[in-house]
């Protein structure tokens, strides 16, 4: 069930007003089971629809598949029970990709086995979307049209990773033949890698991966989804990280083979630089996209024994980055692979979205995570302002450690000894949705040095000019010694660069990008790991504020945070939190907070400990702070 489709069932011009549903019986769990029937591939695609319940063992095939989102394309029909049906392109292909020509062909598919004007109907059927994808004998997963790239990237893996011997291989193993006695089929066979390289990655970039609802659908299963990739049908562990692996090892050995040397003719250094390009660049938008799937990976399915039940938040984390039409299908897209989630706040399309917002922050926070949950999920974008919800309720469309923007310094860590409560205090959300009381220890209250440039190259500038010149910030902090390479680290917090490389070669290479900017030395030199990185950190900081944590002994840190701190806010460690945060006063409501947002702020993580700052939190009372 894609995400595309479950924000109006029938939108977009897609419409199933005239087709005549029965209706179901929530209490025997009845689905629809669309049938298939084989024709030959010119005809319409003719289906028919049959009622069986959940209860009773049945032989189905469920599909998963992603709706689409291109509403010009028009509409496309099938024939149900001799009722003209509309349906989307993408399903419309998916649908005659896979009928079969001799036998009929049992499918549970979400737009058709699901009255979508019936919102009633559609709660209870997503609420079951879990057994569907468990109970179905098998699982199509239409990843969408194949290209010769991607044909040539699956049977390279069938040949070499799986060692089948079959018509789709041949081509490979009479090249493999062939280039022992001709350097020009060796030639040939380098070329068709590289093909085969190229459809991995297109392979991996499909919109399938990126959607909501294919997530659960694809790892529901009790068995490996069967794949498809226009007619051509393959195993999902075609794509998985050794098959992955071994093509990219390929690639690497035709890059030795055919290095440039002076033996070496025309052709062969064609295909070194083809070979090449493959490689991402660390400055390349290229890179960026393999290094997100490389982390995420979304294609490597976990194995579940019995049905599974995780942690809601931990699984919304995972998926932040996937897209939807309706917000709520950011939380019930999951609900099959989170029971007690579904359990406690059944799937509800009658809901508005901040009540749906509001009641999954309540479990994440009151039954998951606590106050960790600002580690997995940023601010919303003027959370102070905007009045419809309450400043804490995140942002769950982005996920925060993928979003450094958002002042996520997810490789820091408060030490423990700060966060750990004297007692039974107990960060919670209210029974009735409206506030958060937070267990706290104040820290220090803000005082704006400065703004970083939004632009990246002036980040550079401004950053170099407080690591050479620590004064700029101010003459007041915790051992002024140590205070510029304090401030560096502090600023490189969103990637591995501190642990990947030493403070003198950063800041030489900080060095070097400002005296380039500046003229003073001429650019367009190799661009290495280390430059890499530090121009993302560089592009993690654009806009971010600096200020001056005052705390009460006269002994000040700094802090940096994405959101738009202002003098006079708060900062906190929380009971249970894993960075620091910044809370706002009401003017109206004494007593009473706003959540600005998360911060990096100096003193109070575990390799600073001990110091002036964290001596004097540790010493503080942990104080309720009652959020709105």
């Amino acid at each position: 069930m894609d995400s595309q489709l479950q924000s109006n069932r029938g939108v977009g011009g897609i419409t199933t007003t005239s087709f005549p549903y029965k209706l179901l019986r929530e209490e025997e769990q009845e689905v629809r089971i669309v049938t298939i029937m084989p024709e030959s591939a010119g005809q319409e695609v003719r289906c028919s629809l049959a009622t069986v319940s959940l209860r009773k063992r049945q032989h189905f095939e469920a599909l998963s598949y992603v709706w689409g989102s291109d509403e010009t394309k028009g509409n496309h029909e099938i024939i149900l029970d001799g009722h003209s049906f509309a349906v989307t392109a993408n399903l419309a292909t998916a649908l005659h990709h896979l009928r079969q020509r001799e036998k009929p062909r049992s499918m549970w598919v979400d737009y058709i086995c699901i009255n979508q004007r019936d919102l009633d109907e559609k709660n209870v059927q997503v609420a079951l979307m879990g057994q569907i994808y468990r109970k179905a004998n098998r699982v199509v997963a239409y990843l969408g049209d194949l290209t010769p790239q991607i044909e040539r990237s699956i049977t390279w893996t069938e040949r070499y990773t799986q060692r089948k011997v079959n018509s789709r291989t041949l081509f490979w193993w009479k090249l493999d033949i062939k280039a022992w006695c001709s350097r020009n089929t060796e030639y040939n066979k380098n070329s068709a890698t590289l093909d085969a390289c190229l459809g991995k990655k297109d392979l991996i970039h499909l919109p399938y991966w990126t959607r909501m609802w294919t997530y659960q659908e694809y790892h529901l299963p009790r068995h490996d989804p069967i794949c498809m990739c226009g007619n051509l049908v393959f195993k999902s562990t075609v794509i998985t990280d050794k098959a992955s692996n071994q093509l990219d090892d390929a690639q690497v050995a035709i890059i030795r083979k055919t290095r440039p040397r002076k033996e070496h003719d025309e052709r062969a250094r064609a295909q070194f630089e083809q070979a090449n390009d493959f490689n991402p660049k660390p400055d390349s938008a290229l890179y960026g996209m393999f290094t997100n799937h490389a982390g995420r990976n979304y294609v490597v399915r976990n194995r579940f024994s019995k049905i599974p039940s995780e942690p809601l938040g931990e699984l919304m984390a995972r998926t932040a980055s996937h897209s939807c039409r309706d917000p709520r299908d950011k939380i019930f897209a999951l609900y099959g692979m989170a029971p007690a989630a579904q359990q406690a706040y059944p799937a509800d399309y009658k809901k508005p979205v901040e009540q749906v917002l509001r009641e999954t922050t309540e479990l994440i926070f009151n039954r998951e995570m606590g106050p960790a949950i600002f580690r997995l999920f940023p601010v919303r974008p003027n959370n102070i302002h905007d009045e419809s919800l309450p400043s804490w309720v995140p942002d769950f469309t982005r996920e925060a450690c993928r979003m450094p923007r958002q002042s996520q310094y997810s490789l820091l860590r408060p030490d423990e000894s700060l966060t750990t409560p004297i007692g039974p205090h107990r960060s919670r959300v209210s029974d009735d949705l409206a506030t958060l009381h937070l267990w706290a220890r104040p820290v220090g209250r803000c005082k704006v040095l400065f703004q970083f440039s939004p632009d990246e190259r002036e980040v550079a500038s401004q950053i170099w000019e407080c690591f050479q010149s620590p004064d700029a910030l101010g003459n007041s902090f915790w051992m002024p010694s140590g205070l510029s390479e304090r401030f560096l680290r502090a600023c490189l917090s969103h990637r591995w660069i501190c642990y990947q490389f030493g403070m003198d070669e950063i800041a030489d290479t900080l060095q070097q990008m400002v005296q380039e900017r500046t003229g003073a030395v001429s650019g367009g030199g190799p661009v290495d790991e280390c430059w890499a990185m530090l121009e993302e950190e560089l592009r993690c900081n654009s806009s971010k504020t600096v200020f001056r944590v005052v705390t009460s002994d006269g002994t000040d840190g700094f802090g940096i945070s994405g959101v738009g701190v202002q003098d006079e806010d708060l900062v906190v460690v929380a009971s249970g939190a894993l960075e620091p945060l910044v809370l706002r006063g009401k003017v109206e409501l004494a007593s009473r907070y706003q959540l600005v947002g998360q911060a990096v702020v100096d003193g109070v993580y575990e390799e600073q400990i001990p110091n002036p700052v964290s001596d004097q939190v540790q010493r503080r009372p942990f104080e309720e702070f009652v959020l709105k």
